[in-house]
């Protein structure tokens, strides 16, 4: 049986609209957890993480390049700029513990599929070598809500804050999806495409739904 860790990463705040799918979908994952330190926090324990670490959130440092070049689609630096933070955060948590596992995914805690992602058991081991994301709602680049790998791969994904300056002088642009796309092209990662589907929760159960645009890179294959 292959060992798969689940980290998870921002705020808890519809934490518990979503748990039990991904807790019925990954039954034997260990879940690591870095969670915003606010009213919902404790959300965090219905996943009974292996680790579990809660911190305030800061506003972050910005250069004015960050904003100049904002690209379409990029709704607040801030808020990239915080989530990014949050990946390196759990990642820095994951590896402290000295833990190594067959298949790392990447999970939102808003996160709720209509078709869920592929049994780690199912993939062929070569396949392992890729990194798989979503179909939908890649924006030019790729979605970056979503993914699963293994060790290496997932690393670069969870680290990319690090080389953000970098890409900005490079490509002159501040946009996620397209940050994630170089990060991964930059490091010849192979992108394998999932074919999960899933909505993004609101606190009030709304849901927002994904977005497919072949136009935008999106792909049906």
């Amino acid at each position: 049986m292959r060992k798969v860790a689940v980290l998870v990463c921002g705020q808890m705040r519809t934490l518990d609209q979503t748990y039990n799918q991904v807790k019925s979908i990954y039954p034997n994952a260990d879940f690591y957890v870095h969670a915003v330190l606010d009213e919902d926090a404790e959300k965090a324990f219905l996943l009974k993480p292996k680790v579990f670490f809660s911190e305030p959130q800061h506003e972050m440092p910005e250069r004015l390049e960050y904003s100049w070049n904002i690209a379409r689609g990029c709704h607040g630096v801030q808020k990239v700029l915080k989530q990014l933070w949050g990946l390196e955060k759990i990642w820095n948590i994951y590896e402290k513990y000295g833990d190594k596992h067959d298949v790392i995914v990447r999970w939102r805690p808003d996160t709720l599929f209509s078709t869920p992602p592929e049994d780690p058991e199912t993939i062929a081991e070569t396949d392992l070598n890729n990194i798989f994301i979503p179909k939908f709602s890649n924006y030019h680049g790729l979605n970056d809500r979503f993914a699963f790998g293994n060790y290496e791969n997932m690393k670069t994904y969870f680290t990319r804050f690090q080389r953000l300056d970098e890409f900005i002088d490079r490509k002159g642009m501040f946009h996620p999806e397209t940050f994630l796309c170089w990060s991964m092209m930059d490091k010849k990662i192979i992108i394998q495409r999932t074919n999960a589907v899933f909505w993004s929760v609101r606190k009030d159960g709304s849901k927002i739904e994904p977005n497919y645009n072949i136009n935008e890179s999106d792909t049906i294959d």
